[in-house]
């Protein structure tokens, strides 16, 4: 239930094995950039590297990407500065870590007759790391301690970046050496929104240490983040408590069950997007079947033959072919679409809508009679998008298949 900050995939490969993620995090306050949109881009570059850092990828070698949608400006030069604002605010942040900011895209359309949508500059950070090296936010064990760690800013609230990035650096350094379990990176919410989250996954409980005052509970302190340490906790950390095992959050003598603040979080939308599905009344008739078939195949080894179309816009055809092949079947990749989309085989249906993109011969369908002659597969349908799998289901194509 621990909601994560950041994703992590495994490289795709087609015949390797490979333990080297890509790492992707995005950052973006609203509320920050309707006030000032240079620190609101400003933060969120910070933001998004701050929950790169804290899923265990290195900041070093991380790269950014943009997506900005702004009012619609006219001539209102008040207008014109706030994506000017929000640009050098995201500039000033790519300069002091020294990162670029590759692609992005962006939209001056954001006004519908009298209503404006906040400045946005959403920032996405992207890095590669070891799968070993990858950690999750949420609480591992009973007893360890939660420290926080916090960036330095001057009186304009702008970070000092180059010890924000030894600050970086020795975290990553401690992630690889297994001093930390678990770790989160602070976002509008503050301190205790994040150790709350970090508890509902594993539904532990957790101590607040005395000192802690209700700014630093609930301040935006992004680019800031707390660690559940495996080990020694850093030098420079302060203490926030210890997770515990009994459910419960105690601060200051008081005591909250933890099912109780997971209740008062997922209430919200618990009408709209239900966590507890309602069983259903007189059960499902299951029918019974008493007697053992003995028949067993002629052939003992199976070679099931599968063909794995590709249609425009679908993808994971590698990962299914390995599975496919791990599976012990045959497979094979086919795309069923290439340039502007033409289809290889006869399909009057596509015709009618577009004539000339389709073939005259039935390519696809020679494939499959060919594929019951040698070690080519029969089908394999991934689902993508809808058009074409229902031009590859129709006619000639779908009877050769059946």
């Amino acid at each position: 239930m621990t909601p994560t900050q950041a994703m992590a995939a495994k490289i795709p490969m087609l015949t390797k094995e490979t333990k080297t993620c890509s790492v992707m995090a995005w950052g973006y306050n609203p509320f920050i950039t309707e006030k000032s949109p240079y620190h609101g881009a400003m933060y969120a570059v910070i933001e998004s590297v701050t929950k790169l850092v804290c899923a265990g990828a290195s900041y070093k070698s991380a790269y950014l990407t943009f997506q900005e949608y702004f009012e619609s400006l006219g001539s209102d030069p008040k207008r014109w500065g706030k994506p000017f604002a929000a640009l050098l605010g995201a500039y000033s942040a790519q300069m002091g870590f020294g990162l670029p900011s590759i692609g992005g895209k962006d939209s001056m359309s954001g006004t519908f007759e009298d209503i404006d949508v906040p400045p946005t500059l959403v920032s996405f950070a992207v890095d590669i790391a070891h799968e070993n090296e990858v950690i999750t936010p949420e609480f591992k064990a009973a007893g360890n301690k939660l420290v926080w760690l916090q960036i330095p800013t001057d009186e304009y609230d702008v970070p000092a970046y180059e010890k924000v990035m030894e600050l970086y650096g020795n975290f990553t350094k401690d992630v690889h050496a297994g001093k930390v379990a678990a770790a989160y990176a602070l976002d509008r919410h503050g301190i205790a929104a994040a150790v709350s989250k970090m508890a509902f996954g594993n539904m532990f409980g957790f101590e607040f240490a005395d000192g802690i005052t209700k700014r630093e509970m609930y301040a935006p302190l992004v680019g800031s983040f707390v660690i559940e340490c495996a080990g020694d906790a850093p030098v420079a950390a302060k203490l926030l408590g210890t997770v515990t095992c009994n459910g419960e959050f105690a601060l200051a003598g008081e005591k909250v069950a933890t099912a109780d603040l997971v209740s008062a979080w997922t209430a919200k939308l618990e009408g709209v997007f239900p966590t507890d599905a309602v069983s259903p009344t007189g059960g499902n008739k299951v029918a019974l079947f008493p007697e053992r078939n003995t028949k067993a195949p002629a052939i003992k080894v199976a070679k099931p033959k599968v063909l794995i179309p590709v249609f425009p816009g679908t993808n994971c055809e590698y990962d299914s072919a390995r599975a496919v092949a791990d599976a012990g079947a045959q497979h094979c990749i086919f795309t069923l679409t290439h340039g502007k989309n033409f289809f290889p085989f006869p399909i009057p249906l596509v015709d009618e809508v577009l004539p000339g993109r389709t073939s005259k011969r039935d390519l696809a369908g020679e494939l499959i009679m060919r594929a019951q002659f040698g070690d080519q597969p029969l089908a394999w349908p991934i689902l993508g998008p809808a058009e074409n799998i229902r031009a590859f289901q129709n006619g000639q194509m779908r009877n050769r298949v059946e």
